[in-house]
């Protein structure tokens, strides 16, 4: 637990980092031809503390990422991937949606250490099925949203001029 002048500027260290990481994971996403793998549902419970409230929560059939106060005061960032055999070809973008996490909150990347503000007590890794039961449920409080497809751009080999 943090002392009182400490939480607000780890807080906000650990928000800006869960935010990038956010929009950084959707253009992942959108690199995805399928249009069901680009599905995701979004819920967010405002930014007032208290315990367990979910700041922000997306959830994707391939991962999951949520900004949350866990002990009431301090914000933890909660994550899942999909974990099966890459017959689809995922598994690249599930590695570079692992190493996002951990390379922007490391402390090389924050003006304080939030390193321990990426949560590991409870990683989701079937999130095709918990984005199924968030969709089926009778309560809804996710919104759906579908994040639009942008191929990648193709890298040309340059020649050289001589």
């Amino acid at each position: 637990m943090r002392n009182a002048t400490q939480t607000p500027n780890y807080n906000d260290e650990v928000s800006k980092a869960y935010f990038k990481i956010l929009k950084q994971t959707k253009a992942l996403l959108a690199t995805i031809e399928h249009d069901e793998l680009r599905y995701t549902l979004v819920h967010s419970e405002g930014k007032q503390p208290g315990f367990n409230v979910k700041v922000d929560e997306f959830v994707n059939p391939l991962c999951y990422l949520c900004l949350v106060y866990a002990d009431g005061e301090t914000l933890e960032i909660n994550f899942g991937f999909e974990a099966y055999n890459d017959n689809g070809g995922f598994g690249n973008i599930i590695s570079q949606f692992l190493r996002l996490i951990y390379s922007l909150t490391s402390a090389n990347s924050t003006s304080i250490n939030i390193e321990g503000s990426v949560c590991c007590n409870e990683i989701h890794t079937d999130c095709s099925d918990l984005y199924e039961c968030l969709e089926d449920s009778r309560i809804k409080r996710h919104r759906f949203v579908q994040i639009a497809y942008k191929p990648k751009p193709i890298k040309r080999k340059l020649r050289r001029v001589a």
